[in-house]
């Protein structure tokens, strides 16, 4: 095949509006196509799924449970105190959430130990103990982040 890479219009049925309308949004901020940012998604995925079933099995069963992380999301709002992170085993993934609210209890301590990321939330809400830069480094593709009252 040439330098030029063979291009082809396809139609993928059942994809997830919002993850397509989030790839849209991601694809015009960067300068891409959505095109471009899918089929580097696809590149990224096929790579690490290349000649290893095992690891194509852990992706199935999940790498959340592999890596000993959950995965919390597709909510409107949900408000987490100290004792919710320290109740489970492992880090937390937040993602897929409107409003993420930190109570005053999380101190940073336990932010940092407890909170493995925060993706595709519009709003996070953290005490002011929590310096907002350091909370920022745990974030992607978050709309805004304010102090509790």
């Amino acid at each position: 095949m040439s330098e030029e890479k063979k291009k082809k219009t396809i139609t993928i049925r059942n994809i997830d509006e919002e993850l397509y309308a989030k790839a849209s949004a991601l694809a015009r901020s960067i300068g891409e196509t959505v095109g471009e940012v899918i089929n580097e998604a696809l590149r990224v995925f096929l790579s690490l799924a290349e000649g290893s079933y095992e690891l194509v099995q852990k992706m199935r069963e999940g790498v959340e449970t592999t890596l000993k992380t959950v995965v919390v999301g597709d909510l409107d709002e949900l408000t987490v105190s100290k004792s919710d992170l320290e109740s489970v085993e492992g880090r937390v993934r937040f993602r897929n959430i409107k409003k993420l609210i930190f109570d005053n209890t999380v101190d940073l301590e336990t932010f940092n130990k407890k909170v493995h990321s925060i993706v595709f939330v519009n709003e996070v809400v953290i005490p002011k103990n929590i310096a907002k830069l350091k909370a920022l480094t745990k974030m992607k593709f978050v709309k805004k982040v304010t102090y509790s009252e």
